[in-house]
């Protein structure tokens, strides 16, 4: 009974561990859902606001029987694209055809994708180090142990975190973060595992991981760069590697040693699949080239440039950001180098692990040559391989702890050495696990005060729930700043919204009434708007459209009125 009862924890230890895991990123957001208060709708705000909304329109794309995208924040006719197919894919079975709403689709869709990625990096830990105490630790550090944490007033310590703004540094952006990402990195990890661990016929291989790639490119083309980057610098060092390898091994150096390594039948078979491979993905990439350079995608990847090329991320504060996982990881390069060099254990695993985390820290570094900001190759996966290599690290660091205790006459066991380890990297970063924690529950709200851009009213929501019923799909209504953040999201309508336009003051003179009536509509037709959205942030500047004769009024509640623009 004992031993059964052993055999029971053993084998749930690590899945309920993941769970708890998963369910501790997610909770800021349930907690923030549940503490709504009755009279308000929780936009489940995740993310930046911007983005959280555009999000959502692509959802709401889905929702409103639409399988492509097309861009709502602006007024401008554009060409609908295939891109963000995980939101829309999603939107139409959930939403057209199965009844629900943009906001539960989207965080759905999150926890599903958050779950299954959660438990792929498990099995992927475990097909690594072929152990369950090794991947619980390699899980510990890749979620549970932050970033060094810093302090902005020395007198009276406010603990922080280096790069708070950014995604994929702690547990919450990670277990649970973007659905298009985990999607992609649902795909990501078993493409890495085939190139690297499947042994069935090569053809099958091929068709494997040209399906799984294809997947995680259409999700996210950043992740192509760094898969690619990855395989083509693991084809340099793998001959360098098994040179090394003879040469350490015969004690000299041999010409017939490089021979061999780069015709060895097994490195011959992965120069060739991974030329197939990018052939196959070529297409898609010129795509998503052609794309991402047209309007409106070029125009939002412009905005977004600015603001990065106006944010220096260093690579001292991105060191700092990752805290002990880099400071392991760094060590762990030159220790797994170590050992395929004097040995074949794991060769593959390793020599592809160090690969992954040079090429992204180089893509890091220089990907602005490529013409895409640094700050996507810190979206990617990055944490996987250095928590491989970190664990490496500190099991040699405690099995060399181990052999000092001896000569020093102190038994200590390696296992122990690893706990000390861990605990003190544990504990030096929990201001930050704690930080963090209260940056994603207390940014959007205060839990006393809820502000209607991320907890519209029900009123405000049943106003947008009027104009997804009422009006055709992608019909411009005008509106102020805040719902044009909503009615993308919530009603499947475009907007003329200012961070796109760069500023529309003839928008803000509408709604000041400070345009004639003639020039008004004008400005109406010529932009393309059918309808007008009058709530208090429009009444505030000062809008009655009451006596207006091209407008007429479709909707009205105690908040908010619609008014239909008349030809």
């Amino acid at each position: 009974m004992k031993n059964e009862f052993n055999i029971f924890i053993r084998t749930l230890a690590l899945p309920l561990f993941v769970l708890a895991t998963f369910l501790f990123s997610f909770s800021p957001w349930i907690i923030l859902l549940v503490k709504t208060p009755p009279d308000h709708i929780f936009s489940g705000i995740h993310w930046w606001d911007s983005d959280y909304f555009v999000y959502l329109s692509f959802v709401e794309n889905g929702v409103r029987g639409h399988l492509d995208e097309r861009f709502l924040m602006n007024s401008i006719t554009s060409y609908t694209a295939w891109i963000h197919g995980i939101y829309t894919i999603s939107g139409y079975i959930l939403g057209f055809l199965g009844g629900l709403n943009s906001i539960v689709i989207y965080h759905i869709d999150r926890f599903v994708l958050g779950l299954l990625f959660s438990f792929l990096l498990m099995f992927f830990y475990q097909s690594v180090f072929k152990s369950k105490i090794w991947t619980f630790l390699g899980l510990l550090f890749v979620f549970w142990i932050s970033g060094f944490p810093t302090t902005y007033q020395m007198d009276s310590p406010s603990f922080s975190r280096y790069l708070s703004w950014i995604q994929q540094l702690n547990i919450f952006t990670r277990a649970t973060g973007l659905p298009h990402y985990l999607f992609s990195f649902v795909f990501f990890i078993p493409a890495v595992w085939v190139f690297v661990s499947f042994r069935g016929p090569f053809m099958k291989k091929i068709i494997y991981l040209v399906f799984l790639t294809s997947v995680f490119i259409y999700a996210n083309p950043v992740n192509s760069l760094i898969f690619y980057a990855t395989l083509s610098l693991y084809l340099f060092l793998t001959p360098v590697v098994m040179v090394l390898h003879k040469t350490v091994k015969q004690k000299r150096f041999s010409f017939r040693s490089l021979v061999y390594a780069v015709s060895h039948m097994d490195f011959v078979k992965d120069v060739f699949l991974t030329l197939i491979l990018f052939l196959c993905n070529l297409p898609l990439l010129l795509y998503y080239e052609k794309l991402l350079t047209a309007y409106p995608w070029g125009e939002i990847s412009n905005v977004f440039k600015f603001f990065i090329g106006n944010s220096l991320i260093t690579f001292s504060d991105l060191f700092l950001a990752l805290g002990p996982l880099a400071l392991f990881s760094f060590f762990g390069i030159f220790i797994c180098l170590w050992k395929v060099i004097h040995s074949d254990v794991q060769r593959k695993w390793y020599i592809v692990c160090i690969a992954w985390v040079i090429a992204q820290s180089g893509l890091f570094l220089r990907g602005n040559l490529l013409g895409i900001e640094q700050y996507r190759f810190l979206q990617g996966l990055y944490y996987i391989p250095m928590g491989v290599l970190a664990v490496e690290s500190i099991r040699f660091s405690g099995k060399h702890l181990e052999i000092l205790s001896r000569i020093l006459f102190v038994r200590i066991s390696q296992n122990i050495w690893v706990g000390i380890i861990t605990g003190i990297s544990f504990l030096v970063t929990l201001p930050t696990l704690y930080v963090s924690y209260g940056q994603n529950l207390y940014t959007y709200s205060n839990l006393s005060y809820f502000q209607s851009l991320y907890f519209p009213t029900k009123q405000q929501y049943n106003a947008y729930a009027f104009l997804e019923r009422n009006t055709p799909f992608a019909t411009t209504v005008l509106a102020g700043k805040e719902a044009s953040f909503h009615i993308p999201a919530l009603s499947g309508n475009a907007n003329k919204l200012d961070f796109i336009d760069k500023g529309d003051i003839q928008k803000h003179q509408f709604f000041s009434n400070n345009l004639s009536f003639e020039k008004a509509h004008e400005y109406l037709t010529k932009n393309n708007i059918s309808y007008i959205y009058v709530g208090w942030e429009e009444r505030n500047l000062g809008f009655t459209g009451s006596n207006n004769p091209y407008l007429k009024s479709i909707f009205k509640n105690s908040e908010v009125e619609v008014y239909k623009v008349l030809e």
